[in-house]
Protein backbone atom coordinates (compact mmCIF):
# COMPACT_ATOMS: atom_id res chain seq x y z
CA UNK A 1 0.00 0.00 0.00
CA UNK A 2 0.73 3.79 -0.40
CA UNK A 3 2.11 5.71 2.52
CA UNK A 4 -0.33 8.12 3.20
CA UNK A 5 0.03 11.27 4.62
CA UNK A 6 -0.68 12.85 8.41
CA UNK A 7 -3.77 14.72 6.73
CA UNK A 8 -5.17 11.64 4.45
CA UNK A 9 -4.67 9.19 7.72
CA UNK A 10 -6.72 11.34 10.06
CA UNK A 11 -9.18 11.96 7.14
CA UNK A 12 -9.99 8.50 6.61
CA UNK A 13 -10.14 7.76 10.52
CA UNK A 14 -12.61 10.43 10.86
CA UNK A 15 -14.92 8.82 8.14
CA UNK A 16 -14.63 5.69 9.13
CA UNK A 17 -15.83 6.97 12.61
CA UNK A 18 -18.48 9.37 11.46
CA UNK A 19 -20.44 5.87 9.11
CA UNK A 20 -20.10 3.81 12.19
CA UNK A 21 -21.78 6.80 14.46
CA UNK A 22 -24.58 6.90 11.43
CA UNK A 23 -24.88 3.14 11.14
CA UNK A 24 -25.66 2.82 15.02
CA UNK A 25 -28.63 5.36 14.92
CA UNK A 26 -31.17 2.47 14.18
CA UNK A 27 -35.40 2.49 15.05
CA UNK A 28 -36.34 -1.02 15.79
CA UNK A 29 -39.54 -0.06 14.88
CA UNK A 30 -39.34 1.16 11.11
CA UNK A 31 -36.22 -0.62 10.31
CA UNK A 32 -36.53 -3.52 8.61
CA UNK A 33 -33.33 -5.01 9.42
CA UNK A 34 -34.31 -6.27 12.90
CA UNK A 35 -35.79 -8.97 11.33
CA UNK A 36 -32.54 -10.65 10.37
CA UNK A 37 -32.48 -11.79 14.21
CA UNK A 38 -30.21 -10.97 16.90
CA UNK A 39 -27.88 -13.43 15.65
CA UNK A 40 -27.28 -11.75 12.43
CA UNK A 41 -27.13 -8.38 14.02
CA UNK A 42 -24.66 -9.14 16.70
CA UNK A 43 -21.73 -9.52 14.46
CA UNK A 44 -22.81 -7.01 12.23
CA UNK A 45 -20.57 -4.13 13.92
CA UNK A 46 -17.43 -6.36 15.32
CA UNK A 47 -17.58 -8.81 12.23
CA UNK A 48 -18.99 -7.20 9.23
CA UNK A 49 -17.13 -9.79 7.05
CA UNK A 50 -19.34 -12.36 8.10
CA UNK A 51 -22.46 -10.16 8.25
CA UNK A 52 -21.43 -9.44 4.78
CA UNK A 53 -21.11 -12.53 3.95
CA UNK A 54 -24.87 -14.01 5.35
CA UNK A 55 -26.63 -11.55 3.64
CA UNK A 56 -24.74 -12.46 0.30
CA UNK A 57 -26.03 -16.11 1.06
CA UNK A 58 -29.75 -15.68 1.11
CA UNK A 59 -29.55 -12.84 -1.53
CA UNK A 60 -27.68 -15.12 -4.05
CA UNK A 61 -29.46 -18.09 -4.06
CA UNK A 62 -33.22 -17.15 -4.74
CA UNK A 63 -34.39 -14.83 -7.34
CA UNK A 64 -34.20 -11.83 -6.21
CA UNK A 65 -37.50 -10.61 -6.20
CA UNK A 66 -38.16 -13.25 -3.79
CA UNK A 67 -35.60 -12.05 -1.05
CA UNK A 68 -36.63 -10.70 1.98
CA UNK A 69 -36.30 -7.05 2.37
CA UNK A 70 -34.61 -7.67 5.44
CA UNK A 71 -31.09 -9.42 4.03
CA UNK A 72 -31.41 -6.47 1.47
CA UNK A 73 -31.08 -4.46 4.63
CA UNK A 74 -28.01 -6.94 5.65
CA UNK A 75 -26.28 -6.38 3.20
CA UNK A 76 -26.28 -2.57 2.90
CA UNK A 77 -25.21 -1.80 6.41
CA UNK A 78 -22.62 -4.53 6.55
CA UNK A 79 -21.16 -3.17 3.55
CA UNK A 80 -21.39 -0.06 4.96
CA UNK A 81 -19.68 -1.68 8.32
CA UNK A 82 -17.02 -3.10 6.16
CA UNK A 83 -15.84 -0.09 4.38
CA UNK A 84 -15.20 1.46 7.85
CA UNK A 85 -12.96 -1.23 8.35
CA UNK A 86 -10.99 -0.98 5.63
CA UNK A 87 -10.65 2.85 6.14
CA UNK A 88 -9.51 2.63 9.22
CA UNK A 89 -7.12 -0.28 8.38
CA UNK A 90 -5.93 2.24 5.69
CA UNK A 91 -5.38 4.96 7.57
CA UNK A 92 -3.18 2.42 10.33
CA UNK A 93 -1.35 0.74 7.34
CA UNK A 94 -2.48 -2.61 7.93
CA UNK A 95 -3.04 -4.75 4.65
CA UNK A 96 -6.59 -4.64 3.54
CA UNK A 97 -6.86 -8.56 2.79
CA UNK A 98 -7.57 -10.49 -0.73
CA UNK A 99 -8.16 -8.97 -3.85
CA UNK A 100 -6.82 -8.55 -7.22
CA UNK A 101 -3.58 -7.53 -8.08
CA UNK A 102 -4.94 -4.25 -10.26
CA UNK A 103 -6.31 -3.34 -6.16
CA UNK A 104 -3.54 -4.62 -4.04
CA UNK A 105 -1.95 -0.77 -3.61
CA UNK A 106 -5.30 1.21 -4.28
CA UNK A 107 -7.27 1.48 -0.97
CA UNK A 108 -9.91 3.60 -2.21
CA UNK A 109 -10.81 1.10 -5.14
CA UNK A 110 -10.81 -2.03 -2.60
CA UNK A 111 -13.27 0.81 -0.44
CA UNK A 112 -15.15 1.78 -3.24
CA UNK A 113 -15.82 -1.73 -4.72
CA UNK A 114 -17.58 -3.02 -1.19
CA UNK A 115 -19.46 0.52 -1.23
CA UNK A 116 -20.75 0.00 -5.08
CA UNK A 117 -21.51 -3.69 -4.11
CA UNK A 118 -23.80 -2.82 -1.54
CA UNK A 119 -25.77 -0.05 -3.40
CA UNK A 120 -26.22 -1.92 -6.46
CA UNK A 121 -27.40 -4.89 -4.57
CA UNK A 122 -29.65 -3.29 -1.84
CA UNK A 123 -30.87 -0.16 -4.09
CA UNK A 124 -29.86 1.93 -1.09
CA UNK A 125 -33.30 1.34 0.02
CA UNK A 126 -32.49 2.94 3.63
CA UNK A 127 -28.96 4.65 3.40
CA UNK A 128 -28.67 6.34 0.01
CA UNK A 129 -28.12 9.40 1.17
CA UNK A 130 -25.11 8.13 3.41
CA UNK A 131 -23.82 6.28 0.26
CA UNK A 132 -23.72 10.03 -1.45
CA UNK A 133 -21.94 11.27 1.52
CA UNK A 134 -19.18 9.33 1.70
CA UNK A 135 -18.61 9.27 -2.06
CA UNK A 136 -18.31 13.16 -1.46
CA UNK A 137 -16.17 12.47 1.04
CA UNK A 138 -13.80 10.41 -0.84
CA UNK A 139 -13.16 12.83 -3.59
CA UNK A 140 -11.07 15.01 -2.09
CA UNK A 141 -8.65 12.61 -1.16
CA UNK A 142 -8.71 11.13 -4.83
CA UNK A 143 -5.19 10.99 -6.45
CA UNK A 144 -4.35 11.32 -9.71
CA UNK A 145 -5.38 8.63 -11.72
CA UNK A 146 -2.49 6.70 -14.12
CA UNK A 147 -4.04 5.70 -16.83
CA UNK A 148 -0.47 6.91 -18.84
CA UNK A 149 -0.40 9.55 -21.25
CA UNK A 150 -2.31 7.70 -23.84
CA UNK A 151 -5.85 8.37 -22.63
CA UNK A 152 -7.55 10.02 -25.12
CA UNK A 153 -9.52 13.22 -24.46
CA UNK A 154 -12.50 12.35 -26.96
CA UNK A 155 -14.23 8.99 -28.23
CA UNK A 156 -13.39 7.64 -31.48
CA UNK A 157 -16.62 7.50 -33.01
CA UNK A 158 -16.67 7.33 -37.30
CA UNK A 159 -19.97 8.07 -38.67
CA UNK A 160 -21.14 5.51 -40.96
CA UNK A 161 -22.85 5.56 -44.04
CA UNK A 162 -25.81 6.71 -44.94
CA UNK A 163 -28.53 4.15 -44.63
CA UNK A 164 -30.35 3.10 -47.84
CA UNK A 165 -33.98 1.20 -47.18
CA UNK A 166 -37.67 2.04 -48.54
CA UNK A 167 -38.33 1.53 -44.41
CA UNK A 168 -36.84 4.12 -42.43
CA UNK A 169 -38.41 5.48 -40.03
CA UNK A 170 -40.39 9.00 -39.89
CA UNK A 171 -38.78 12.11 -38.66
CA UNK A 172 -40.10 15.37 -36.96
CA UNK A 173 -37.42 17.78 -35.73
CA UNK A 174 -38.30 19.39 -32.38
CA UNK A 175 -42.08 18.53 -32.72
CA UNK A 176 -43.85 20.75 -30.11
CA UNK A 177 -45.99 18.43 -27.02
CA UNK A 178 -48.75 18.84 -28.68
CA UNK A 179 -47.60 17.88 -32.04
CA UNK A 180 -46.33 14.59 -30.57
CA UNK A 181 -49.67 13.85 -28.66
CA UNK A 182 -51.43 14.16 -32.31
CA UNK A 183 -49.05 11.39 -33.39
CA UNK A 184 -49.41 9.16 -30.51
CA UNK A 185 -53.46 9.80 -30.87
CA UNK A 186 -53.19 9.42 -34.57
CA UNK A 187 -50.54 6.30 -35.39
CA UNK A 188 -48.25 4.98 -32.01
CA UNK A 189 -45.29 4.49 -34.52
CA UNK A 190 -42.42 5.22 -34.33
CA UNK A 191 -40.84 8.36 -34.50
CA UNK A 192 -37.36 9.94 -34.61
CA UNK A 193 -36.81 12.97 -32.98
CA UNK A 194 -34.42 15.62 -34.12
CA UNK A 195 -32.99 18.50 -32.25
CA UNK A 196 -34.38 17.44 -28.72
CA UNK A 197 -31.06 17.27 -26.96
CA UNK A 198 -29.33 19.30 -28.40
CA UNK A 199 -28.77 21.21 -25.07
CA UNK A 200 -28.08 18.43 -22.66
CA UNK A 201 -24.72 18.90 -21.30
CA UNK A 202 -23.78 15.57 -21.31
CA UNK A 203 -23.71 16.07 -25.62
CA UNK A 204 -20.08 18.07 -24.78
CA UNK A 205 -19.00 16.63 -21.50
CA UNK A 206 -19.54 12.50 -21.85
CA UNK A 207 -17.55 12.69 -25.39
CA UNK A 208 -14.69 13.01 -23.14
CA UNK A 209 -13.46 9.52 -21.26
CA UNK A 210 -11.69 11.84 -18.54
CA UNK A 211 -14.88 13.54 -17.40
CA UNK A 212 -16.25 10.34 -16.81
CA UNK A 213 -13.06 9.03 -14.84
CA UNK A 214 -12.99 12.24 -13.09
CA UNK A 215 -17.30 11.62 -12.09
CA UNK A 216 -16.26 7.69 -11.16
CA UNK A 217 -13.49 8.56 -8.61
CA UNK A 218 -10.78 8.59 -11.13
CA UNK A 219 -12.73 5.33 -12.62
CA UNK A 220 -13.03 3.28 -9.44
CA UNK A 221 -16.74 3.22 -8.86
CA UNK A 222 -17.57 -0.11 -10.34
CA UNK A 223 -20.98 -1.25 -12.05
CA UNK A 224 -22.46 -4.29 -13.35
CA UNK A 225 -20.97 -5.19 -16.99
CA UNK A 226 -22.39 -7.70 -19.58
CA UNK A 227 -19.68 -9.86 -21.19
CA UNK A 228 -20.41 -11.79 -24.09
CA UNK A 229 -22.04 -10.93 -27.80
CA UNK A 230 -25.64 -10.58 -26.07
CA UNK A 231 -27.95 -12.29 -23.08
CA UNK A 232 -29.59 -14.47 -25.43
CA UNK A 233 -26.09 -16.75 -25.66
CA UNK A 234 -24.69 -19.44 -23.67
CA UNK A 235 -20.89 -17.64 -22.43
CA UNK A 236 -22.44 -14.57 -21.58
CA UNK A 237 -22.14 -13.23 -18.00
CA UNK A 238 -22.00 -10.25 -16.04
CA UNK A 239 -19.09 -8.83 -13.82
CA UNK A 240 -18.80 -6.10 -11.31
CA UNK A 241 -16.06 -3.97 -12.37
CA UNK A 242 -14.33 -0.13 -11.57
CA UNK A 243 -15.25 1.71 -14.80
CA UNK A 244 -11.41 2.13 -15.48
CA UNK A 245 -11.07 -1.36 -16.53
CA UNK A 246 -14.83 -1.56 -18.56
CA UNK A 247 -13.24 2.02 -20.39
CA UNK A 248 -10.16 0.45 -20.43
CA UNK A 249 -10.54 -3.07 -22.00
CA UNK A 250 -13.77 -2.18 -23.96
CA UNK A 251 -14.57 1.48 -24.68
CA UNK A 252 -11.55 2.52 -25.93
CA UNK A 253 -9.87 0.06 -28.01
CA UNK A 254 -11.19 0.43 -32.17
CA UNK A 255 -11.43 -3.40 -31.81
CA UNK A 256 -11.91 -5.08 -28.20
CA UNK A 257 -11.59 -9.17 -27.87
CA UNK A 258 -14.95 -9.17 -26.86
CA UNK A 259 -18.13 -7.04 -25.84
CA UNK A 260 -18.41 -5.65 -22.37
CA UNK A 261 -21.59 -3.49 -22.30
CA UNK A 262 -23.54 -1.29 -19.48
CA UNK A 263 -26.64 -2.06 -20.11
CA UNK A 264 -30.13 -1.25 -18.97
CA UNK A 265 -28.51 0.34 -15.75
CA UNK A 266 -29.39 3.06 -13.58
CA UNK A 267 -26.26 4.95 -13.52
CA UNK A 268 -27.83 7.89 -12.72
CA UNK A 269 -28.73 6.49 -8.83
CA UNK A 270 -24.87 5.49 -8.63
CA UNK A 271 -23.67 8.50 -9.84
CA UNK A 272 -26.31 11.61 -9.43
CA UNK A 273 -23.56 14.16 -11.00
CA UNK A 274 -24.26 12.50 -14.06
CA UNK A 275 -28.36 13.59 -13.77
CA UNK A 276 -27.51 17.06 -13.42
CA UNK A 277 -26.00 16.90 -17.28
CA UNK A 278 -29.31 15.58 -19.16
CA UNK A 279 -33.22 16.25 -18.84
CA UNK A 280 -36.16 14.24 -19.04
CA UNK A 281 -37.41 14.78 -22.78
CA UNK A 282 -41.14 16.76 -22.00
CA UNK A 283 -42.50 14.02 -24.49
CA UNK A 284 -42.35 10.89 -21.37
CA UNK A 285 -45.26 13.72 -19.98
CA UNK A 286 -47.42 12.65 -23.01
CA UNK A 287 -50.78 10.77 -22.57
CA UNK A 288 -49.84 7.45 -24.62
CA UNK A 289 -52.68 5.12 -25.72
CA UNK A 290 -53.29 2.17 -22.88
CA UNK A 291 -51.64 -1.08 -24.72
CA UNK A 292 -51.23 -3.97 -22.85
CA UNK A 293 -48.35 -5.79 -25.06
CA UNK A 294 -47.61 -8.36 -22.25
CA UNK A 295 -51.15 -9.60 -22.06
CA UNK A 296 -49.97 -11.08 -25.98
CA UNK A 297 -46.93 -12.91 -24.83
CA UNK A 298 -48.25 -14.44 -21.10
CA UNK A 299 -46.31 -11.98 -19.42
CA UNK A 300 -47.76 -10.22 -16.22
CA UNK A 301 -48.96 -6.72 -16.34
CA UNK A 302 -46.79 -3.99 -15.45
CA UNK A 303 -47.81 -1.71 -13.09
CA UNK A 304 -48.12 2.45 -14.27
CA UNK A 305 -45.13 4.44 -13.26
CA UNK A 306 -45.05 7.93 -10.86
CA UNK A 307 -41.93 9.31 -13.43
CA UNK A 308 -40.40 7.91 -16.54
CA UNK A 309 -38.04 5.01 -15.58
CA UNK A 310 -34.32 6.30 -16.93
CA UNK A 311 -31.21 3.48 -17.90
CA UNK A 312 -28.04 4.50 -19.41
CA UNK A 313 -26.79 1.83 -22.21
CA UNK A 314 -23.35 2.05 -22.87
CA UNK A 315 -21.12 0.02 -24.84
CA UNK A 316 -18.04 -0.31 -27.65
CA UNK A 317 -18.99 -1.00 -31.41
CA UNK A 318 -20.05 -4.66 -32.23
CA UNK A 319 -22.57 -4.59 -28.90
CA UNK A 320 -25.96 -6.32 -29.57
CA UNK A 321 -29.54 -6.08 -28.04
CA UNK A 322 -31.44 -9.05 -29.43
CA UNK A 323 -35.18 -8.75 -31.60
CA UNK A 324 -37.28 -8.13 -28.33
CA UNK A 325 -40.58 -5.68 -27.22
CA UNK A 326 -41.04 -4.01 -24.29
CA UNK A 327 -44.40 -3.30 -21.67
CA UNK A 328 -43.12 0.92 -21.82
CA UNK A 329 -43.18 3.29 -24.49
CA UNK A 330 -39.27 4.76 -24.66
CA UNK A 331 -38.13 7.81 -26.08
CA UNK A 332 -34.27 6.76 -26.50
CA UNK A 333 -31.95 9.02 -26.82
CA UNK A 334 -28.40 8.91 -29.04
CA UNK A 335 -25.37 10.83 -26.78
CA UNK A 336 -22.40 9.57 -28.31
CA UNK A 337 -21.82 7.28 -31.35
CA UNK A 338 -24.18 5.70 -33.71
CA UNK A 339 -27.00 2.45 -33.18
CA UNK A 340 -28.66 0.70 -35.83
CA UNK A 341 -32.44 -0.23 -34.94
CA UNK A 342 -35.05 -2.40 -36.78
CA UNK A 343 -38.71 -2.37 -35.33
CA UNK A 344 -41.63 -4.10 -36.52
CA UNK A 345 -45.10 -3.91 -35.06
CA UNK A 346 -46.38 -5.88 -32.30
CA UNK A 347 -48.93 -7.66 -34.91
CA UNK A 348 -45.16 -9.42 -36.61
CA UNK A 349 -45.24 -11.33 -33.57
CA UNK A 350 -45.81 -14.81 -34.63
CA UNK A 351 -43.18 -13.94 -37.48
CA UNK A 352 -40.27 -12.66 -35.38
CA UNK A 353 -40.46 -16.18 -33.18
CA UNK A 354 -40.88 -15.23 -29.67
CA UNK A 355 -38.69 -17.53 -27.13
CA UNK A 356 -40.90 -19.80 -24.63
CA UNK A 357 -40.77 -20.89 -21.28
CA UNK A 358 -36.48 -21.85 -20.83
CA UNK A 359 -35.16 -24.88 -18.52
CA UNK A 360 -35.46 -22.13 -14.84
CA UNK A 361 -38.86 -21.35 -15.74
CA UNK A 362 -38.54 -18.29 -16.60
CA UNK A 363 -40.44 -16.56 -19.90
CA UNK A 364 -38.70 -15.03 -22.07
CA UNK A 365 -41.03 -14.85 -24.77
CA UNK A 366 -40.28 -11.28 -24.94
CA UNK A 367 -37.23 -11.95 -27.06
CA UNK A 368 -37.09 -12.80 -30.42
CA UNK A 369 -35.83 -16.53 -31.38
CA UNK A 370 -33.97 -15.40 -34.88
CA UNK A 371 -30.58 -13.98 -34.11
CA UNK A 372 -29.96 -10.97 -36.79
CA UNK A 373 -27.00 -8.24 -37.59
CA UNK A 374 -27.02 -5.41 -39.72
CA UNK A 375 -24.96 -5.33 -42.64
CA UNK A 376 -25.64 -2.79 -44.71
CA UNK A 377 -23.82 -4.32 -47.52
CA UNK A 378 -26.77 -7.32 -48.27
CA UNK A 379 -30.58 -6.84 -49.18
CA UNK A 380 -32.51 -5.85 -46.23
CA UNK A 381 -29.54 -4.68 -44.46
CA UNK A 382 -29.95 -7.41 -42.05
CA UNK A 383 -28.22 -10.81 -41.64
CA UNK A 384 -30.55 -14.09 -40.45
CA UNK A 385 -29.13 -16.56 -39.03
CA UNK A 386 -30.64 -20.18 -39.95
CA UNK A 387 -32.83 -17.94 -41.96
CA UNK A 388 -34.22 -21.78 -43.27
CA UNK A 389 -35.52 -22.11 -39.34
CA UNK A 390 -37.34 -18.59 -39.62
CA UNK A 391 -39.35 -18.40 -42.68
CA UNK A 392 -41.80 -16.13 -42.13
CA UNK A 393 -39.09 -13.89 -40.45
CA UNK A 394 -38.12 -12.81 -44.03
CA UNK A 395 -42.06 -12.82 -45.46
CA UNK A 396 -42.55 -9.84 -42.90
CA UNK A 397 -42.00 -6.74 -45.09
CA UNK A 398 -44.06 -4.09 -42.59
CA UNK A 399 -41.13 -2.68 -40.40
CA UNK A 400 -38.87 0.05 -39.85
CA UNK A 401 -35.31 1.02 -39.26
CA UNK A 402 -32.94 4.02 -38.83
CA UNK A 403 -29.55 4.77 -37.96
CA UNK A 404 -29.91 6.74 -34.77
CA UNK A 405 -26.94 9.51 -34.18
CA UNK A 406 -25.53 11.55 -31.46
CA UNK A 407 -28.90 14.31 -30.75
CA UNK A 408 -31.28 12.47 -32.12
CA UNK A 409 -33.99 10.59 -30.44
CA UNK A 410 -36.27 7.50 -31.07
CA UNK A 411 -39.70 7.20 -29.83
CA UNK A 412 -40.38 3.60 -29.51
CA UNK A 413 -43.91 2.70 -29.05
CA UNK A 414 -44.72 0.11 -25.88
CA UNK A 415 -45.28 -3.84 -27.90
CA UNK A 416 -43.12 -2.79 -30.62
CA UNK A 417 -39.79 -5.08 -31.09
CA UNK A 418 -36.83 -3.63 -31.67
CA UNK A 419 -32.72 -4.57 -32.41
CA UNK A 420 -30.15 -2.15 -31.78
CA UNK A 421 -26.66 -2.68 -32.61
CA UNK A 422 -23.65 0.06 -31.81
CA UNK A 423 -22.17 0.59 -34.95
CA UNK A 424 -19.40 2.44 -32.68
CA UNK A 425 -18.58 2.88 -29.31
CA UNK A 426 -22.21 4.07 -28.51
CA UNK A 427 -23.73 5.77 -25.04
CA UNK A 428 -28.23 6.28 -25.45
CA UNK A 429 -30.08 7.22 -22.37
CA UNK A 430 -33.86 5.60 -22.53
CA UNK A 431 -36.98 6.96 -21.20
CA UNK A 432 -39.42 4.52 -20.22
CA UNK A 433 -43.15 5.79 -19.23
CA UNK A 434 -46.52 4.24 -19.61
Amino acid sequence: MSVLSSRETTALKYLASEIRKELQSLDERDDAIYACGKAALSILQSRPLEALQLAKDHVQYQPYRDVQRCWLRLYEDASMWRAAELLYDAAEGRPLGAGRPSEADDWMLRVVKVLDLGLIVSGGMFREKLYEAIFANLEPLLEELDMGDSTPTYFNMEQPTVLRSEHLVPIASEPSLEAFQLHLDNHTTPLLLAGVIDSWPAMTTWRDPTHLLRLTLGGRRCFPIEIGETYTHADWRQEIMPFRAFMKDYLLPPRPQEIGYLGQHNLFHQIPALLREIRTPDYCFSAPPEITPNSRLALPPVPPVDEPQRNVWLGPKGTRTPLHTDPYHNIFCQVLGYKYVRLYPPEAMESVYPRGVDENGINESNTSTAEIKFDCEVEGNVVVEDEDIFPRFGRWRDFNEVIVGPGECLYIPAGWWHYIESLTTSCSVSFWWN
